[in-house]
């Protein structure tokens, strides 16, 4: 038998979540520089890790990320690396989400397939000899949870042989000069390591 208010309860549930899911896809927020897809409607989202220092970046699929020069002047995180992953999937254009220094890190020219054997193994913008980015998974896209701007991810790598490689990369992001540019953008990857 329905309690007498059980309708109000209903309507304040359905309110509730209306205002949940209203915060978590960024109504009220200030515009994006590009569409979010439906999997990545939240700019950063508890994770499951039991490191506890790190929440899930969810950002923009591939095909609907910026590129790096337009993504350099938003302040959102999650956008300049939607914009750097989508760049090294495809394959060029990353260079411009990350300042000269940060990119002298990666070691694409340099880089063999032993070099993948090694700890901590090398760091990878593209590609190591016949093997190349193939995913940067969104599960493995993760900001520090006391500074959005220190980000986590996993590459994986794959050849002819079809056995991925995994390599874990850390990323700063500050203001700084892209490669490419003459003047300081908002923001930008100014570190890169693999430790």
């Amino acid at each position: 038998m329905p309690t007498p208010n059980a309708g109000l309860i209903g309507a304040v549930l359905v309110i509730s979540l209306a205002l949940v899911a209203s915060s978590c896809n960024g109504s009220g927020s200030k515009s994006r520089s590009a569409p979010m897809s439906s999997a990545a409607t939240t700019a950063v989202a508890p994770t499951t890790s039991t490191t506890g220092g790190y929440v899930t970046l969810a950002v923009a699929a591939p095909s609907e990320a910026p590129i790096c020069q337009q993504a350099v002047t938003s302040q959102n995180p999650a956008d300049l690396i939607g914009a750097f992953r989508a760049a090294r999937l495809q394959g060029s254009g990353a260079e411009g989400c990350l300042t000269a220094q940060a990119l002298q890190r990666y070691g694409d020219v340099s880089c063999t397939q032993s070099d993948l054997a090694r700890s901590p193994g090398p760091i990878v913008l593209y590609r190591c000899g016949t093997l190349r980015v193939i995913a940067i998974p969104d599960s493995t896209i993760e900001a520090e949870r006391a500074d959005n701007r220190s980000i986590q991810l996993e590459v994986v790598l794959q050849g002819s042989d079809r056995q991925p490689h995994r390599l874990v990369e850390h990323l700063h992001i500050a203001r700084g000069v892209p490669v490419g540019a003459s003047e300081p953008a908002e923001q930008v990857i100014v570190s890169v390591d693999n430790m």
